[in-house]
């Protein structure tokens, strides 16, 4: 058995691969991934020269405008390669695949997640804060509110993330079903 790569292992975690990186999925994800680079390259190219020649002219609006510009159209080419690896299946959860490590960190996805995103949400906002209101940090971070809001994120995020898995394991094999027929 082949030893993966830190780059595989990067790919896969990415791109949401479970089971072995096979010839067909490398192939799959390079071509959509160079894709993806081409239409980003190109936009940041023309998108930085468009920006400095405006900022000449009207500097707080390209600072206002432009960062959201380049958040709106990534979040348009990440979905659609969302979107493309969804329908290729990819991406899919063949549970046959995965190896006793992969099914055991599957079970409790969201449980994970979920307690990542609470901390960080609960250690990040109140430095937020701190940053841009001047708050101090301690004082913010032990506040019932900052300690509420961490407990409901960390709910709201894992039961979305086991959600998103569980769904994705139901098309694989609804996928397998359809294929078996």
């Amino acid at each position: 058995m082949v030893k993966e790569t830190f780059t595989d292992k990067l790919i896969k975690r990415f791109y949401g691969i479970t089971g072995p990186l096979d010839e067909q999925k490398r192939q799959q994800v390079d071509r959509m991934g160079n894709k993806a680079f081409i239409v980003l390259f190109f936009t940041l190219l023309f998108g930085n020269c468009i920006a400095f020649l405006l900022s000449f002219k009207y500097p707080e609006l390209v600072a206002r405008v432009y960062p959201i510009l380049l958040l709106i159209i990534i979040w348009v080419v990440g979905s659609i390669l969302t979107y493309k690896f969804k329908m290729s299946a990819v991406n899919a959860i063949d549970e046959e695949e995965l190896t006793e490590k992969e099914q055991k960190q599957l079970k409790h996805v969201g449980l994970k997640s979920g307690l990542y995103f609470g901390i960080s949400m609960f250690l990040g906002m109140p430095l937020v804060q701190f940053l841009v209101d001047h708050k101090d940090y301690f004082t913010e971070l032990f506040s019932i509110r900052n300690m509420l809001s961490g407990i409901f994120d960390a709910i709201l995020f894992g039961a979305i993330m086991q959600g998103w898995v569980n769904a994705r394991i139901k098309q694989a094999k609804s996928q397998t079903d359809k294929d078996d027929q």
